[in-house]
């Protein structure tokens, strides 16, 4: 039986497939993944299901994690795809409305 390699380039437009609509946003937050301790992210790009952050933070594809949302608090997420300091995150559960639009004044 053959597999085919899944590349890069499609992992990472695997993303374009998004079913909320980001929006650009300039968030500093903190990021932890699981077994270590926090480090600085800047999320670029959010949803009401994920997001897209940089961070020095080294992180695996896959990997739990809990991203402190500015008026929100810690949620939990998972990391689908992550592209030297780039991530992409899916939320664990989908963020409400009403919280989502404490995050209307980062919104560029």
């Amino acid at each position: 039986m053959t597999t085919t390699p899944v590349t890069l380039a499609s992992r990472v437009f695997a993303v374009d497939r998004r079913s909320s609509e980001r929006v650009d946003v300039a968030l500093w937050v903190r990021i932890r993944v699981q077994g270590q301790p926090e480090h600085p992210a800047r999320i670029a790009n959010i949803s009401r299901t994920g997001f897209m952050a940089m961070t020095p933070c080294p992180v695996y594809d896959y990997a739990p994690v809990l991203v402190e949302l500015p008026r929100i608090g810690w949620v939990r997420a998972t990391t689908l795809w992550s592209l030297g300091d780039r991530i992409g995150g899916e939320f664990e559960q989908l963020v409400e409305a009403d919280d989502f639009a404490k995050l209307r004044p980062f919104f560029i």
